[in-house]
């Protein structure tokens, strides 16, 4: 358990650290109430939701013994720590279930559709279109038709009946109403919850780093090392604890902030 929970932190905070930094974003330098974020490009705002439904995918059981994805992995730590006390990972299940309701929600929006000349009102969970956008912004149309389904599937529940290759047809104007307008314009919302996440996982591990941490033995010198937990053992998640360990000493990468109300009122 100890090693599965070191892995999945240290994948998570890998994670949050490619999708949440200067490079992708503008992000408020100070942190503080009422922030604000944006992507740099749309090269960056596309490689983003890639990467962010990345984390909504199944993760290869066999690596990490559990059903599910990146996210649920998270959460299922936050109910049941290892390295951590309940007590400590209070946050940790906070935020976890913060980002995880942000991606259930279900939502309304007016798309028009120029390949099917429909305009239509859809109703989706968050999680849906991140997915779709993710799936349209990594892959060329031919490893599209499960999500060509899908979006037939979402048009069908709203009324709107078309083929499958109708279907593949309009996912070029799903991505332009999701991709280019809903999440660029969620992206502070994004940025502050998976922030929070990478902040909380770092709280959690202070107590276990405070322990684990050996000093240099003299003053100047550069060596230091960890106090593995006996429980983990493979080569492979000692490296993992190395990861997290290290994250903790390093501190996360941006500071906190709390993203402005007036970019969290539509969609």
């Amino acid at each position: 358990m100890a090693e599965r929970e070191a892995v999945v932190l240290a994948v998570a905070i890998e994670a949050i650290n490619e999708m949440v930094n200067h490079q992708m974003m503008q992000l408020p330098a100070l942190g503080g109430p009422d922030a604000t974020a944006s992507f740099k490009s749309p090269a960056s705002a596309s490689l983003f939701t890639v990467r962010l439904a990345d984390a909504l995918e199944a993760v290869d059981p066999s690596l990490l013994d559990i059903r599910g994805s990146l996210l649920d992995a998270i959460a299922l730590i936050s109910k049941s720590p290892v390295l951590g006390s309940a007590e400590q990972a209070v946050p940790l299940q906070r935020a976890i279930e913060d980002l995880q309701g942000w991606f259930t929600t279900e939502i309304q929006v007016e798309v028009w559709f120029p390949s099917l000349n429909e305009n239509t009102h859809l109703n989706l969970r968050r999680q849906d279109f991140v997915e779709i956008c993710g799936n349209i912004s990594k892959h060329n149309l031919t490893r599209l038709t499960r999500k060509a389904r899908r979006l037939r599937d979402l048009l069908l529940s709203n009324g709107v009946d078309v083929s499958e290759d109708d279907a593949l047809a309009a996912l070029d104007d799903f991505y332009e109403k999701f991709q280019k307008d809903v999440i660029s314009y969620h992206c502070t919302t994004l940025a502050e919850l998976l922030n929070n996440l990478r902040w909380a996982i770092h709280e959690y591990l202070k107590p276990e780093f405070e322990r684990a941490y050996i000093p240099p033995e003299r003053e100047g010198e550069l060596a230091y090392d960890f106090k593995v937990p006996p429980t983990i053992t493979t080569k492979f998640a000692i490296n993992r604890y190395w990861d997290i360990m290290n994250s903790v000493r390093g501190g996360p990468w941006i500071p906190r902030f709390t993203g402005t109300r007036h970019l969290k009122g539509r969609f």
